[in-house]
């Protein structure tokens, strides 16, 4: 059982207390999800390594991620989410910067009427929510999430996101080249018959991101002034990424290759197409 000195530490070992009730892990005790036992030696072993008491716990397997993320958002009087297969709308990657999101561990969820929805692991970290107002300039509305949610969405959404990105660098770039010929000629020419071309790589990213999202169906909606992607997931078309619109011929034409189409057909209807994530 914890001596009377390490008793004073529990109390402070989150480094907080909320409304008098004590420190995260005497209320986790209180609540039948620790035994004071399981507190005691967590307690050392954040002394030791330095890391919050909400990880050594869920690294001890003294109580499962998504109990411990409900329990917190008891506490804070808010919600938890599931971000399991969640894409983060494409406008919110650039509002919250991948390194801000990964330093307060949090993941932008939506944005609306002024009010910046995010997922915390910690929904009861103040200086966290403090931080994202202060960056966006927006009201902050907490869920609360496992951290081990929070990191996979981040790593495959920012991930992602970078990774198009780079892919449509590359691809106009390629406009430097061949100054002489349209962008759409030159894309159109090598995206749809070199394998490892930016065009063939990004309609691939594309289709393995709609894959690992769980989405349905992927839409290539035109637009005047680019080429806007949406996924369906759930019944729910979702925002993906936007094409430049000197790419937008070529990304059709691979697409039509994919789907078997002829190329010099425009006004035939859409066709469809299967493919095996990263083929």
């Amino acid at each position: 059982m914890p001596s009377e000195s390490d008793t004073a530490v529990l109390s402070s070992a989150n480094g907080r207390a909320v409304d008098g009730l004590g420190s995260l892990g005497e209320r986790l005790v209180q609540a039948g999800h620790l035994t004071a036992d399981e507190l005691h030696l967590a307690v050392h072993e954040q002394r030791r390594r330095g890391e919050p008491l909400t990880k050594i716990l869920v690294d001890f397997h003294f109580i499962a991620p998504e109990l411990l993320s409900e329990f917190l958002g008891q506490q804070a009087d808010t919600r938890s989410i599931s971000l399991k297969g969640f894409q983060i709308p494409p406008p919110l990657l650039t509002l919250v910067p991948c390194e801000l999101a990964r330093q307060v561990t949090t993941v932008p969820v939506s944005r609306e009427n002024g009010v910046l929805t995010v997922a915390l692991a910690d929904p009861l970290n103040l200086t966290a929510i403090d931080t994202l107002q202060r960056a966006t300039g927006l009201r902050i509305d907490v869920l609360a999430a496992p951290e081990r949610d929070i990191r996979q969405c981040l790593e495959a959404n920012y991930r992602t996101a970078e990774t198009m990105g780079a892919t449509i660098d590359e691809a106009l770039e390629q406009k430097s080249q061949e100054p002489a010929l349209p962008l759409e000629e030159v894309l159109s020419r090598r995206g749809n018959q070199e394998k490892g071309a930016p065009i063939i790589r990004l309609v691939s990213q594309i289709i393995s991101s709609a894959v690992n999202s769980g989405a349905s169906d992927i839409h290539f909606e035109p637009e005047e002034h680019m080429l806007r992607i949406r996924k369906r997931i759930d019944g729910v078309l979702q925002q993906d990424v936007l094409i430049p619109k000197a790419m937008r011929s070529a990304v059709i034409s691979r697409m039509k290759i994919l789907a078997d189409l002829d190329l010099a057909e425009t006004g035939a209807p859409a066709g469809r197409t299967r493919q095996c994530p990263g083929g």
